[in-house]
């Protein structure tokens, strides 16, 4: 009968998706239940925009590393004392003119578990000024 039918599909439909919601959950933990981002805001007024950047992303160049660098330069007045960057490893970098697309992209699996039910926890942090309101809300035109 046609109602039977209809109810072998939704059980088989039930069925795919606890084997999709398992299999999801086993790709958000191979990537690691703990992930740490960096996005570099972009310049703020005339005067930001007319000094070098304090921090420049690129790879990693050890051999064996996962994720990204980003390279804290020492102040301007410092450079004279040849004062090295400070190196920090990521999963991710962010760089300035990488919008609110790119940064959802990355975190999209982890939306999709806390719909399915999973505990989920993403949090901005950093000193006022540093970007976290622009990291979680972007742009007012975005």
């Amino acid at each position: 009968s046609l109602r039977a039918h209809a109810q072998r599909l939704e059980q088989g439909r039930e069925a795919d998706e606890l084997v999709r919601k398992k299999l999801h959950n086993t790709v958000q933990e191979l990537k690691g239940n703990i992930r740490v981002y960096c996005r570099i805001r972009p310049a703020l007024g005339e005067w930001e925009r007319g000094q070098p950047s304090a921090l420049q992303p690129g790879r990693s160049d050890r051999p064996g590393s996962v994720g990204e660098r980003v390279d804290l330069l020492p102040p301007a007045r410092a450079v004279r004392s040849a004062q090295m960057p400070t190196a920090f490893t990521f999963d991710k970098v962010f760089g300035p003119e990488s919008g609110q697309a790119a940064v959802f992209s990355e975190i999209a699996g982890l939306v999709q578990s806390a719909l399915d039910g999973f505990r989920v926890c993403i949090f901005a942090y950093g000193q006022t000024g540093s970007g976290k309101t622009h990291t979680m809300s972007g742009p007012p035109r975005e």
